[in-house]
Formats: structure tokens, C-alpha cells, sequence
């Protein structure tokens, strides 16, 4: 895989995949846009809303680990326990990863052991304590299958332009049957028949502001009842 560094506007980096002709983050910030789009807009949210400390959350798209760095340090400040799940067929190899630098310009250096671990033995569980489990599945999201449910996904995978079948029926059938009541599925991209879709099966969609850079996002919910 070819892959750089790419600086954005919040101190942090991102990817660029030279496969795709597109970058892993926003240039605006990929911190920035993270936290928004998944730890304000759908765990902080669903916290709220539902007032759990136990949550399950399913990731399409691993990619840098940010999102799960985020969610782990979110958890580990308001003492919520967490199963993360994650899909990706390609892992990003130790050197890139370094690269990044995430840890050190979060201040999350007491995560680093674990958040390394993870890319080194991706499929296997991994605990950062009794309150964070971790567990990869190294496959394409077309071929994931779980009798599991979340109630929260992180839909973070490569944009309809880039990898357009998982923004469309038949594979977005299977979103309503990962989700628990009242579970929530955020992701960036508010392409119009992607979020008629959800709504076909079932989903509350809306469009809500977005992070810097970017309008609005989308947050879908599972009914009650």
C-alpha cells in the first residue's frame, strides 16, 4: 500500500491512500473532525440520551485508530466501560503509525503500549483494563457477519465516491440488525440516498451541523418498540 503523512489544521495528521486518491481525515483537522462526528454526536449523545455506562460500539474503518483512542480516553475521564469492535482489511504497518504521532499531541501518552498493541495483534481481544476490551475483525466489510448487537457504529469507512457499495442496498440491510434499541449510527458523509436508505429500513435520519470544514453530518437512531 502507498501511504504519507499529511499535516491538518489542528496540530494533528492524517493519511493520504494513494489507492483512493483521498486522505483518511479532514485537511480542517483530523482531531477535530473525530471528536465531532463520533464522540460528540454519537457517544456523548447516546450517554445523555440513554444515561449507560456500559456501551458496545461497532467501527467500520479502523484505519489510524483515532477513533478508538478518542472513545478509550472518553471512558477512562466519565467511567464508562466499553466493547469496541472494529473492521478493517488493511492494517496501517508500526512505521506510519509512528508517524502520527496521536498519543504524544493528545497528551495520551499513558495509552500508547495499548493503542501500538492493537495494530501488532489486531484480531485478538485486547484489554486496556477490565472497563475497555478491544476486539478486530480483519476482513472487508462486505464479508463482516456478526449475531452481535451496538449501540453505537462508527461508520467510518471510504466515502461513496471511493467505496460506494457500503453506502447502498443490499449492504446497508444489515445496519437496523447490528443496531440495539435506541442505538445510534453517525458517520460524514449526508449523500442523499444513502440517508433515504436508512430511513427505508426503519432509521430516525437527520442531518446535524458538522465539524469544522464541513456542514452537517448524519445520525441515524433505531426506533424504540
Amino acid at each position: 500500500m502507498c501511504y504519507s503523512v499529511v499535516e491538518t489544521s489542528d496540530n494533528s495528521k492524517t493519511i493520504y491512500d494513494e489507492r483512493f486518491k483521498t486522505n483518511f481525515h479532514s485537511i480542517n483537522g483530523a482531531f477535530q473532525e473525530s471528536k465531532h462526528i463520533f464522540i460528540e454526536s454519537a457517544m456523548g449523545y447516546y450517554i445523555d440520551k440513554q444515561m449507560k455506562d456500559n456501551i458496545k460500539i461497532l467501527e467500520f474503518g479502523f484505519g489510524t485508530g483515532l477513533n478508538m483512542l478518542l472513545t478509550l480516553d472518553y471512558a477512562i475521564r466519565h467511567n464508562i466501560s466499553i466493547e469496541y469492535h472494529s473492521i478493517e482489511k488493511f492494517i496501517l504497518n508500526k512505521e506510519i503509525i509512528e508517524k502520527l504521532s496521536y498519543c504524544e499531541t493528545l497528551n495520551l501518552n499513558q495509552f500508547e503500549g495499548f493503542y501500538f498493541n492493537i495494530f501488532n495483534d489486531f484480531t485478538n481481544v485486547n484489554k486496556y483494563d477490565e472497563s475497555f476490551i478491544f476486539k478486530g475483525y480483519l476482513t472487508d466489510f462486505i464479508e463482516f457477519s456478526t449475531n452481535e448487537k451496538y449501540d453505537l457504529i462508527y461508520f467510518d469507512a471510504f466515502g461513496p465516491t471511493e467505496h460506494p457499495e457500503v453506502w447502498q442496498k443490499p449492504f446497508l440491510n444489515i445496519i437496523p440488525k447490528l443496531m440495539t434499541e435506541n442505538g445510534i449510527l453517525t458517520t460524514f458523509s449526508v449523500k442523499g440516498s444513502f440517508r433515504r436508505d436508512l430511513k427505508s429500513l426503519g432509521l430516525d435520519v437527520e442531518k446535524i451541523p458538522g465539524p469544522l470544514g464541513k456542514r452537517e453530518i448524519t445520525r441515524a437512531i433505531k426506533k424504540s418498540g
